[in-house]
């Protein structure tokens, strides 16, 4: 149920994650006024877009493994 937040240098977790629905920040110091700004609302779809994407990424994982498996 977080909500990650990561300091996404060199676009690492994009590609390490593709279309992933982090928080993404150059510096730590952004984090805390971008957190400040939202409200219950946004920090409740933030969470819901995080468990969705979560959840097909590994459904996708397994499929890939499987897929690899029984070639």
């Amino acid at each position: 149920g977080c909500i990650p937040i990561v300091e996404n240098s060199y676009k690492y977790y994009d590609r390490l994650f593709p279309g992933n629905p982090f928080i993404k920040v150059d510096k730590w110091s952004e984090a805390k006024p971008i957190i400040k700004e939202w409200d219950s609302k946004q920090i409740k779809q933030k969470k819901k877009d995080c468990e969705i994407w979560w959840n097909n990424y590994k459904t996708n994982l397994q499929e890939t493994v499987k897929n690899k498996i029984s070639s």
